[in-house]
């Protein structure tokens, strides 16, 4: 059942009144309890629209849906105040602010928490994005490496087979071996050039000097 109207009593700071669709007038008593009403009265069959009290808050009049007025006496312990109910009041609401203030930052917390979580997240998932593309990097090169492996030894296999079998001519691999002599030989020759130009000039040093003299 929906709430249509609620008041303050004048008379005790610990007790108010809801009116409901349903017709009934909850009397609440900070006091006794706070999670339910201390009363529950019928007051009529027909939702309740207001509610007014009267100044010492002895009597409350509830207007229906129709217009109808029903007066309602309360007891005496609904509008006799308590010795200290004003500061025991106070405490509980100041009780109440402190227990909400804790739970918002506590709300707040936890936002912040989930968020950190989530950078944390986002940061390890780019890290193993990172770590798999230098792993699948090392993964290509070395197989791009023992491809080539491969590929050189089916090619000396092809070569040695080729050779058993005949299928090169024995002239040409003589040729390639003395051409691979010359080249030596060359080499060879263009080292010993190399070596005697120091020699050369210091023949020519000496005989300028000689000559001089």
């Amino acid at each position: 059942c929906g709430l249509t109207d609620g008041c303050w009593s004048t008379a005790r700071p610990g007790v108010f009144f809801t009116s409901k669709t349903d017709g009934t007038l909850d009397v609440w008593d900070l006091l006794f309890k706070q999670n339910d009403p201390t009363l529950t009265v019928q007051v009529c069959d027909e939702p309740l629209q207001c509610l007014r009290l009267q100044e010492h808050g002895r009597l409350m009049a509830c207007g229906s849906q129709s217009g109808v007025a029903t007066i309602v006496e309360l007891s005496e312990g609904f509008y006799a105040q308590n010795r200290n109910e004003r500061n025991l009041v106070n405490a509980i609401f100041e009780r109440e602010t402190r227990r909400e203030k804790i739970l918002e930052s506590r709300h707040r917390e936890m936002k912040l928490k989930e968020k950190k979580g989530g950078a944390e997240e986002e940061e390890e998932h780019r890290d193993e994005e990172h770590e798999d593309l230098v792993a699948k990097a090392e993964a290509d090169f070395f197989a791009a490496i023992e491809n080539e492996k491969k590929l050189r030894d089916r090619r000396k296999e092809e070569r040695e087979a080729a050779l058993r079998n005949g299928q090169v001519d024995e002239e040409e691999e003589a040729g390639t071996g003395i051409g691979d002599a010359e080249d030596e030989a060359e080499e060879k020759q263009e080292l010993e050039k190399v070596e005697e130009v120091p020699e050369q000039a210091a023949e020519e040093k000496g005989e300028s000097e000689s000559a001089e003299k």
